[in-house]
């Protein structure tokens, strides 16, 4: 399971369609997340009711939960760009293992830039973290414009974690050519939010790829969910989800699952919630203004929200009974200097 998660200054994780959870990783199975805290701890936390389980000092990013083991980046020399993998055992959130520290192959790194994305990938009997670094021109003469006008040389870098041991095998850095053209906006495409950053374009959802696009008929312009498969097996589809009439952004949730759209613009707002895979509405639920990090599991919505005192912010996980379209329950992360919004699209 791999969840998405943003700290500052920290390592960030990547998430697939199913095991999102805000700021940490679900275990369905246990009905508990594991969530990162502000003060660099992770928590783990019950499904049911936001009970703290156990708080553990060991680690500070949840990555993946395997056979009641949480694998956990650790990050005391991320400033240097490092970093270690914690084992921790979810029923007591003791340490069972660490690894060595792996280098994220940073040697210019600074903390004001944003760090790579940390994906774990589950495979037979290890765990495959990796990342992609992109090459900057870093100060100094200008490049030629020849050179100036390539894409910026993107690299993957990924080791196999044994989990339970800790034990890291280095893998080969592999060069990644341009961006898929399945992922490029095309001139429909309509800008949306995704955890706390502006997107364009298609998403990949489980074995279907999804894009929000416009479109025109009968003097109407309407938002619509385009739905592609990836197998011979799952046919093409465009599901019309109603006028493009509203100036809120649409949302997605962390693991492309889910669409939301805004039926008001207010001090709330409530969401018409539709499936990334099916376009089948499934319910509403009412957000504060900048609810983000957005997940869905079963009937419950969970998502990150803030409560501000002057400077500081006091950042909470909520969870929705959508149903009901009613909070059920939140948990304090704790508090951060106020930060900003995400900037508009260009």
């Amino acid at each position: 399971m791999i969840v998405g998660v943003s700290l500052d200054p920290c390592l960030m994780a990547q998430n697939v369609p199913g095991s999102c959870f805000p700021r940490g990783v679900v275990d369905t199975s246990e009905m508990a997340a594991y969530v990162a805290r502000e003060d660099g701890t992770i928590a783990r936390l019950s499904l049911q009711d936001g009970k703290p389980g156990w708080i553990s000092s060991r680690a500070s990013l949840p990555l993946i939960v395997i056979s009641g083991r949480l694998l956990a980046a650790d990050y005391p020399k991320a400033k240097e760009g490092q970093f270690s993998v914690a084992i921790i055992a979810t029923r007591d959130g003791s340490l069972l293992a660490r690894s060595e520290s792996v280098s994220l192959d940073l040697p210019a790194f600074s903390p004001a830039e944003t760090p790579p994305v940390l994906e774990a990938i589950p495979m037979h009997e290890s765990v495959r973290m990796q990342w992609v670094t992109t090459a900057r021109n870093r100060g100094g003469a200008s490049p030629p414009i020849q050179q100036a006008a390539r894409a910026p040389r993107r690299t993957r870098h990924s080791v196999i974690v044994d989990p339970l041991t800790a034990r890291l095998t280095e893998q080969s850095a592999e060069q990644l050519s341009s961006p898929d053209a399945a992922s490029t906006p095309s001139r429909e495409s309509v800008p949306y939010v995704r955890g706390d950053k502006w997107s364009s374009g298609p998403w990949h959802a489980g074995e279907t790829t999804a894009d929000l696009i416009r479109m025109s008929s009968g003097g109407n312009r309407t938002l619509s969910l385009q739905i592609r498969g990836t197998s011979d097996q799952q046919a093409d589809k465009t599901v019309p989800l109603g006028l493009n009439d509203n100036p809120s952004a649409p949302r997605v949730t962390q693991d492309g699952a889910y669409v939301l759209l805004s039926d008001n613009d207010g001090t709330a707002q409530t969401y018409r919630i539709f499936s990334s895979t099916s376009g089948a509405e499934i319910g509403r639920a009412t957000l504060p203004p900048g609810a983000h990090e957005i997940c869905i599991h079963g009937s419950q919505l969970y998502f990150l929200a803030a409560g501000f005192s002057g400077n500081r912010s006091d950042i909470v996980i909520r969870a929705l009974d959508i149903a009901a379209n009613r909070v059920l329950w939140e948990y304090s992360l704790g508090e951060r200097r106020t930060g900003t919004p995400p900037p508009l699209p260009q």
